[in-house]
């Protein structure tokens, strides 16, 4: 769906002026509950993926670094000089986890905003889905974890290297301390378990790999049940955007919607695409001969 504008702008024909028109599409549109419908699914899944699955991937990317870096794996552990790498690589962990952890609970409060009062089937599975999900102890921790982060302290982090040989991979990982974590008495009592059944160690990464491939599932299935839901609405919602595309561009409703859908294409198109490549798929369309 789009409503970028087309390349004409012939004069209106008698009747109310084009921007009149205009005007009453764009109200119609604001008032249709189909594009009510699309924008909240369409700021669910921005959060989704430029909130939370971008910071899942920052911190991910972060922990798994020493795993690939022997050079940096070394400097977790020497103490033949400063340790300002090591540092400066904590605190590149610590802003990561502060951003994934207070991203998990905006992409939460957002998708349970978007769900509240609805009934039905869908609402009804995805509660299901949520409470299925908490059943995973990386969920309730996490949660915990953000409260422990923005209003009590960042963990402590500890590491652990491992040389297998001279020749061998160097591993590493980060890790949070269980005595430490549990000075706090904040942890409900599904994260405060997790934490006591943990080693003394516990290895972040595995806790956020986990934690992001549920959070993921679940509001990508949520996203997917609600577009589908929406199909119906969003096609008269579609009539619209070509009406007022056709206003815009005083092209016929059947030379506006080719050019609605022509954009639509160019705009969802998985590749980057050229100046010129847009150009010559404009001008392939024939709207300059097109009658009104």
């Amino acid at each position: 769906m789009d409503a970028s504008h087309p390349p004409a702008n012939r004069e209106s024909e008698g009747g109310a002026s084009p921007e009149e028109r205009l005007a009453d599409v764009r109200r119609r549109l604001d008032e249709h509950p189909g594009y009510r419908e699309y924008r909240a699914w369409q700021r669910l899944k921005r959060t989704l993926d430029a909130v939370f699955v971008q910071n899942w991937r920052v911190l991910l990317t972060i922990l798994n670094r020493p795993n690939q870096d022997a050079a940096l794996a070394i400097e977790l552990f020497q103490n033949m000089s400063k340790p300002t790498v090591r540092e400066g690589y904590e605190l590149a962990v610590t802003n990561a986890l502060h951003n994934y952890v207070a991203g998990s609970a905006t992409l939460i409060d957002h998708a349970r905003r978007l769900m509240r009062d609805r009934t039905g089937a869908i609402a009804d599975e995805f509660a299901a889905r949520v409470v299925a999900a908490n059943e995973h102890p990386e969920l309730p921790f996490i949660k915990d974890m953000r409260n422990y982060v923005l209003h009590v302290s960042h963990p402590f982090l500890g590491h652990t290297v491992n040389i297998a040989s001279v020749q061998g991979p160097i591993t590493a990982e980060i890790e949070l301390s269980k005595t430490d974590l549990l000075a706090w008495d904040g942890w409900v009592r599904a994260s405060r378990s997790f934490i006591r059944s943990s080693d003394e160690k516990i290895t972040l990464r595995l806790i956020v790999d986990a934690h992001g491939k549920i959070m993921v599932d679940l509001h990508v299935w949520l996203l997917q049940q609600l577009g589908e839901d929406n199909r119906v609405a969003l096609d008269d919602v579609n009539r619209l955007m070509v009406e007022g595309n056709a206003i815009l561009g005083g092209l016929s409703m059947e030379a506006a919607k080719r050019w609605t859908e022509a954009v639509t294409e160019l705009r969802e198109s998985p590749t980057p695409i050229k100046t010129e490549d847009w150009l010559e798929k404009v001008r392939g369309l024939g709207l300059d001969q097109e009658p009104l």
